[in-house]
């Protein structure tokens, strides 16, 4: 999962007590931008708080934890009458173990908001079913009589986001954003914030393609694929080691373990490696590679496919003998 810098909402709130209404708008908005981002692919929240909601260094919001989530399109997902969430932050219909949509969200969006401006949720109690019963059936105090400095249409907003009636409620994120958009035009640019313009990220880079752009390096693709073609026609199939026609050459080939255990393999290779390394230092002898000799390892080669004829081949035999101690 992407690291996010920075501290969640909840931490804020205790910081600052109550935030600014700038901020407050600031932060609601792209809370409104997550969720339309989640509703749209179907997606409800249902445990929406300020502790799953990280604002990083840069001051963007990310809403964090869709551990219960369900689908919109998967109906009794949960089973009636079982409650899902945090009681401080539930809707009354999530109270009643009911069916609920994206204006469950909505709901808990205005909870979140009524905390960022008053410091404190508006519905508490000692036991998750009292505090339940506060959401079903009590109207909440007007956030304004906590906090003075609030314009009065963000109080009716937060207020509407918390109807006990969903129909009365915003029907979509996107419907309360269009609000505190409104809403921030209204308070002096000197309070509104603004998140701090990001280096490009990958959600805003777009690269562009023109034919001019794709020709050269196509040609080139091209010109490389039909080079290795050729090459590949020409070039001996055989694994042959190319030997100078001016010098006297001599190929030390992989030696073959014949001792009825099968266990000097590493002596074998060993012996061919010294071989090779006393006889490259004679100058007038052409010795090929290691890399090279080693290819045909294992192979059922006939000598004749190994180098152009004619050849010579000599053969070693070493015999240990272990004394007893």
């Amino acid at each position: 999962m992407e690291f996010v810098p920075g501290q969640d909402l909840k931490g804020l709130i205790r910081q600052s007590g109550q935030l600014a209404v700038g901020t407050t708008i600031n932060i609601a908005k792209q809370i409104c931008d997550g969720l339309t981002e989640a509703h749209k692919s179907g997606v409800v929240h249902r445990d929406l708080k300020p502790s799953n909601i990280m604002i990083d260094k840069e001051g963007d919001v990310r809403i964090m934890d869709f551990g219960i989530a369900r689908s919109l399109e998967a109906k009794g997902i949960t089973g009636a009458g079982v409650m899902i969430g945090t009681p401080e932050y539930m809707s009354p219909e999530q109270v009643e173990g009911k069916e609920v949509d994206q204006r469950s969200d909505v709901y808990t969006m205005g909870i979140i908001l009524y905390e960022m401006v008053t410091g404190r949720v508006p519905f508490e109690g000692d036991t998750p079913f009292t505090i339940g019963m506060k959401h079903k059936g009590e109207v909440p105090k007007d956030p304004k009589e906590l906090n003075a400095q609030i314009p009065e249409d963000l109080s009716s907003v937060i207020m509407r986001c918390l109807e006990k009636d969903k129909e009365q409620r915003y029907q979509s994120a996107g419907e309360a954003r269009s609000e505190l958009e409104s809403i921030e035009r209204g308070i002096p640019t000197t309070e509104r914030a603004v998140p701090k313009r990001k280096p490009f990220t990958s959600k805003e880079i777009t690269v562009q393609f023109n034919l001019k752009k794709l020709f050269i390096p196509a040609l080139i693709f091209i010109a490389v694929v039909i080079f290795g073609f050729i090459l590949w026609r020409v070039l001996p199939k055989k694994g042959a080691i190319p030997l100078p026609s001016d010098k006297s050459s001599v190929a030390v080939l992989p030696f073959e373990d014949l001792s009825p255990q099968q266990d000097q393999g590493y002596f074998c290779d060993g012996l061919a490696d010294e071989l090779i390394n006393r006889l490259t230092k004679i100058e007038s002898l052409k010795v090929p590679a290691r890399t090279s000799a080693f290819s045909f390892k294992g192979k059922e080669l006939d000598i004749q496919d190994i180098c152009s004829p004619p050849c010579v081949t000599l053969y070693f035999a070493y015999l240990i003998y272990y004394e007893p101690s």
